[in-house]
């Protein structure tokens, strides 16, 4: 932990106690009197006490925020599985769906590899990119991350480039 360098205390007194939250150090709660205060040990488990209700409530209060964005997502995926299910028309479906993922999951290009499962086939690539539907065939690394999904029946995720140009290097396709 570093220091800003600067003391609150200088001819006066210092209390201080931790506010602990998940078994981790939050945050530092301290008291300073400038004036010459005799601070005692009952002084410091009185801001134990007060630290740990200090916790608590923090904690309480991130739960809650996580509550109500889980809500929010809910909510707003609720609004789209609404609209999703009106759209009768592939495009307009795909494009309601692109923007829909674009808010929940902040993403720019929403892409849909079409694909025979059973037979391993895997058909054109349905694409969105800034609001412009189009229609191409897959590219290879489409493919290729297709059959990894088919084979292994769960998601991939790639949470830095190096990884996404690791598998594009196995397909041997220039990203």
């Amino acid at each position: 932990i570093r220091s800003s360098g600067r003391s609150s205390v200088g001819q006066g007194a210092w209390i201080g106690a931790p506010i602990v939250i998940d078994g981790q150090v939050f945050a530092i709660i301290s008291l300073v009197a400038l004036q010459s205060a005799d601070f005692t040990t009952r002084h410091v488990e009185r801001l134990e006490q007060f630290a740990s209700h200090a916790s608590l409530a923090l904690d309480n209060a991130h739960l809650y925020q996580q509550m109500k964005r889980r809500l929010d997502e809910q909510s707003m995926l609720n609004q789209a599985a609404q609209s999703i299910s009106s759209a009768l028309d592939l495009q307009n479906l795909l494009l309601l769906i692109s923007q829909t993922f674009s808010r929940f999951f902040e993403s720019d290009d929403l892409a849909v590899v079409l694909c025979d499962s059973e037979a391993e086939i895997v058909g054109e690539t349905l694409q969105v990119t800034n609001g412009q539907f189009q229609r191409m065939r897959s590219p290879r690394l489409d493919v290729g991350l297709v059959e990894c999904i088919i084979q292994n029946r769960r998601g991939l995720v790639f949470r830095e480039r190096a990884e996404l140009l690791n598998c594009a290097r196995t397909f041997q396709v220039t990203i």
